[in-house]
């Protein structure tokens, strides 16, 4: 099972059941995710500097690991380890090292909403994502590999930076009508509840203006490359956005349309604007042309530009601001609804024994005591849809869980009791 609990699909290499194609897609658009919680890093400089520590010990056996997929180990050259992410847990002593694709990492530590986000954007084909999950916090580093120097050496993993996200390993999320409640610990063990506000967009214009404002600070270090590399030339750079994460590609402007298939998008972006940089979000069904101002650019930004793709069902031209991709799911008519089957006996008490498995689970972890009580409550509700003998033979089953059960009807009895008290004083 491993210190992080994963899918047997994870052991095997093979084709998640919850992708439509074989192709590796992220759980959730980056649009979709809310927004992380901005932790102090200060409080995670000390696990920052052991993951640090855990990467240049264990570099060149992160670099000989291959890929499963299909269930066939595939080994990647160090000039294209783009393609993989590394995950290292490490518990003690105890170390665990294993080398997948980033939408495949991003599953395990979805809890951390910030690594996900950055696992979203794709490396250069030499650079790779290592996290780290280790002294109670997650963290993701860029790394380069370099070739052996002499014969008989191995290749070496170089730390590119500081990481560039860190979380707490323990955290819980609550969403809530706009936004998400977090409870977290930090190294201390200290219990902390972060409040971020987040409303996905549902249109068009709202989603390329979140792409480009999450990846503007991205841009702003690409233009700066772009501008040594091509001295003197105008630059344009496509945002390709997918199930499979978000990549950047820059070329002069006089380019533009061997980077941008659709002709409307590609004449706005050779036309440009004065003061403001071109920024091409292209998805499988839509484009569009954003404008980045640059620096010491003042004054409104240019309308955005919309055209859909030919073959995708939709008329070419601007795209009204309520148009949502098929992939946020058209409305349709309304689906008949039938209503679900009883549950067996037999399912009523696996259902309980599931639910008492989790409330341990939730205990052992310190889950927060606001969610150990919908833990309880959802215990209580498979109890009473059982016969007495019956749920009292599935609690003999989970002691543990079981006097946890009985504390707490215990705790509330008294406290029902101090309520009666203090109405008659």
């Amino acid at each position: 099972m491993g210190l992080i609990p994963r899918p047997p699909w994870f052991e095997h290499g093979e084709t998640p059941p919850h992708h439509e194609t074989a192709e590796r897609a992220f759980h959730l658009r980056t649009w979709e995710i809310p927004t992380p919680v901005d932790f102090p890093r200060e409080l995670f400089e000390s696990a920052l500097a052991g993951h640090r520590r855990l990467i240049e010990e264990h570099g060149a056996d992160i670099l000989d690991l291959p890929v499963l997929e299909g269930g066939e180990p595939q080994y990647f050259e160090p000039n294209v380890i783009g393609f993989t992410c590394t995950l290292v847990v490490s518990q003690g002593t105890t170390v665990e090292i294993d080398r997948w694709r980033p939408q495949d990492v991003s599953f395990l530590v979805q809890r951390c909403r910030g690594i996900v986000r950055q696992l979203a954007e794709e490396t250069d084909d030499d650079r790779m994502y290592v996290v780290v999950v280790a002294e109670g916090a997650a963290s993701v580093h860029l790394v380069r590999a370099h070739d052996p120097a002499r014969v008989g050496d191995r290749a070496r993993l170089e730390i590119d930076g500081p990481a560039l996200v860190v979380e707490p390993w323990w955290q819980w999320h609550l969403r809530t009508s706009d936004g998400v409640l977090t409870w977290w610990r930090t190294p201390a063990g200290d219990l902390v509840v972060s409040r971020v506000r987040f409303v996905a967009p549902r249109d068009v214009r709202s989603i390329v203006e979140f792409l480009v404002d999450h990846y503007e600070p991205s841009i702003r270090r690409g233009l700066a490359r772009f501008r040594r590399e091509y001295a003197g030339k105008k630059p344009v750079l496509s945002l390709r956005t997918g199930v499979d994460g978000e990549s950047l590609f820059w070329m002069p402007r006089d380019h533009a349309s061997d980077l941008v298939p659709l002709a409307r998008l590609s004449g706005e972006a050779r036309r440009g604007r004065r003061g403001f940089l071109p920024v091409v979000v292209d998805d499988l069904e839509w484009g569009a042309v954003a404008w980045l101002p640059l620096e010491g650019t003042d004054g409104a930004r240019p309308a955005t530009v919309f055209e859909w793709e030919p073959d995708c069902g939709e008329p070419p031209g601007p795209v009204p601001d309520l148009v949502v991709p098929s992939h946020l799911g058209k409305p349709g008519p309304p689906r008949p609804r039938t209503p679900p089957a009883e549950p067996t006996p037999a399912e009523r008490r696996e259902r309980l024994g599931k639910r008492l498995a989790s409330l341990e689970r939730a205990v052992s972890i310190r889950m927060p005591e606001i969610m150990l009580a919908d833990h309880r409550r959802r215990v209580r509700e498979a109890i009473d849809a059982l016969d007495a003998d019956v749920a009292k033979a599935v609690l003999a089953e989970h002691p543990r869980a079981a006097r946890l059960m009985e504390r707490a009807v215990a705790a509330e009895e008294r406290e029902q009791q101090e309520r009666e008290r203090g109405k008659l004083n």
